[in-house]
């Protein structure tokens, strides 16, 4: 498939009411950007980064452009499977199994492989049933052949450790924890990485493994990117309080922003438990006094 990556790039320089000139800048010359948006010659990708920083733009943003709005075909297959799981829709998973082992015997792409297992491993746990081992073996070869996981390893996690052994579950969120600190920046990857491992975190305690779960619990409470997870979601109930309070439900919103400061109190988060507290009295004009609600916090 041959991408319309000069195209795409004249969409978003017109978009941002750039002249040739002023997005060549000193990186190509224009008559060079002026052929390559018309699709008259090609570019080095290093040419491609360098003039889609100058406008601002990511290298995702450009080739969700390029490819029409559509996902990559993985990201639609995870789409579709998360779908089936949450409606438990079996036939929409057969289907996905069905059509994933198809593509793998005309591919032999390991990917595609890949994408059968994990599609049975959502209908065998729906049905309360246990990946076979050589097939749960197969994902694990595959995640631990590197630990620098990304976007597609990472979905693969999130439905396949229900399977996963509990020693093996630990090595993962050590693995996860360490190599994955910049991939986790991203909002997105964020959210699903983090999801792994709280769910890592209840199969510890589930399976008594008190320790491993101390440990783990400690080394989540003190990662800032995890931690941003929860203080997110306590803001969002935060601005819910102001809006109950201001939409006149005073009382629904006094109890809500009083749960919200306790519940940061008791994260020992009394630094964003203030702020929320000014932008509370900044939102609603009633003032919440924040040293005398915890006395005893400085």
């Amino acid at each position: 498939m041959s991408l319309p990556l000069g195209e795409t790039f004249h969409d978003f320089r017109e978009d941002k009411n750039l002249s040739l000139s002023q997005a060549a800048g000193d990186i190509v010359t224009k008559s060079f950007l002026s052929k390559f948006e018309k699709g008259g010659s090609s570019i080095s990708f290093e040419n491609l980064w360098l003039l889609l920083q100058r406008m601002n733009v990511t290298l995702s943003e450009f080739v969700y452009r390029a490819y029409g709005y559509m996902w990559t075909a993985s990201v639609d297959f995870f789409h579709e499977l998360t779908r089936a799981a949450v409606d438990e829709n079996f036939s929409a998973l057969d289907q996905l199994i069905a059509d994933a082992n198809a593509r793998y015997q005309k591919s032999n792409l390991v990917s595609d492989h890949l994408n059968y297992i994990v599609a049975r491993s959502v209908k065998f746990s729906l049905e309360d049933k246990q990946l076979p081992k050589e097939e749960l073996d197969y994902v694990l070869d595959y995640l631990f052949r590197s630990e620098d996981w990304l976007r597609y390893d990472i979905e693969i996690m999130r439905f396949i450790i229900p399977f996963v052994p509990v020693d093996t579950l630990i090595q993962m969120a050590r693995a996860l924890l360490k190599h994955s600190s910049d991939f986790m920046k991203t909002g997105l990857n964020r959210t699903e990485t983090g999801e792994i491992l709280l769910n890592i975190l209840a199969l510890l305690i589930k399976n008594r493994k008190i320790h491993d779960a101390e440990v783990l619990f400690g080394l989540l409470h003190r990662n800032p990117t995890i931690s941003s997870l929860i203080l997110y979601s306590i803001q969002l109930h935060a601005l819910k309080a102001a809006l109950w309070f201001v939409s006149d439900q005073q009382d629904k919103g006094n109890a809500e922003i009083r749960w919200v400061l306790d519940t940061l109190h008791h994260l020992d988060q009394n630094r964003f438990a203030r702020q929320i507290s000014a932008q509370w009295n900044d939102l609603t004009g009633e003032n919440l006094d924040f040293a005398q609600l915890f006395p005893n916090q400085q």
